[in-house]
């Protein structure tokens, strides 16, 4: 039971690209977290909105995932989405470790490289009490024509029965041809008795004198396919 509350509460609700499950196996009826956010930087305002929808497909912890992303700023838009594959390859007691590959694309990539890509990532997770929990994630992408980021993601949380869960994340990512970030969030997640969650929490930027702090507000299911 531990794991699975605890692999259920790892999906962090914020902004994405930052959107990914963690290393533990979804819920068998599959999880959904959906996501709002919204800012202010030093050009104006801005929104976000995301999915993260993890289906798993085998008795062998492989999961289909889905996460798109769409953010409206300074009146234009911009698109990103990952479909792909997750592969459990170690659980237990301690935590967890997968794989993850798929597709990846981007409405607006830099000049000289197309919208369609890859993602490669590596996850892991390890259950440091009953109640407490930590999550690593390490990945790499690369649009057509040579375009690559990394992107690295860390996440320590607490449960406090099935009721409330804290996080407390760090997102950094850094693209070959624009500028690194660091990001850092705080959120609590309230949840019912019949497993839905309701998130709230703060993103700031920590790599600059520009915060662009965000208010972020999630919803997390099981059981929706």
């Amino acid at each position: 039971m531990r794991r699975t509350l605890i692999g259920v509460g790892l999906a962090a609700a914020f902004a994405a690209p930052e959107a990914h499950a963690g290393a533990w196996v979804a819920p068998t009826d599959g999880q959904a977290i959906w996501n709002v956010a919204a800012g202010e930087r030093e050009s104006g305002p801005f929104q976000e909105a995301s999915a993260y929808l993890e289906a798993p497909v085998a008795a062998y912890g492989v999961s289909v995932i889905f996460a798109p992303w769409v953010e409206f700023s300074g009146g234009d838009w911009r698109t990103e989405a990952v479909a792909g594959v997750k592969r459990v390859i170690g659980q237990g007691d301690w935590g967890a470790v997968a794989v993850q590959g798929g597709a990846y694309w981007q409405s607006a990539p830099p000049v000289g490289c197309g919208e369609g890509g890859l993602e490669a990532r590596a996850l892991g997770g390890a259950s440091i009490s009953s109640d407490v929990f930590v999550n690593v994630e390490a990945a790499a992408r690369a649009l057509d024509g040579g375009c690559t980021r990394v992107r690295l993601d860390l996440t320590a949380g607490v449960r406090r029965g099935r009721d409330w869960m804290g996080l407390a994340q760090v997102f950094y990512d850094a693209p070959r041809d624009e500028e690194d970030t660091l990001k850092a969030q705080l959120s609590l997640t309230r949840f019912t008795a019949a497993g839905r969650g309701f998130q709230f929490g703060l993103r700031v930027r920590l790599d600059g004198d520009d915060l662009e702090p965000a208010l972020v507000v999630g919803y997390w299911t099981s059981g929706w396919r």
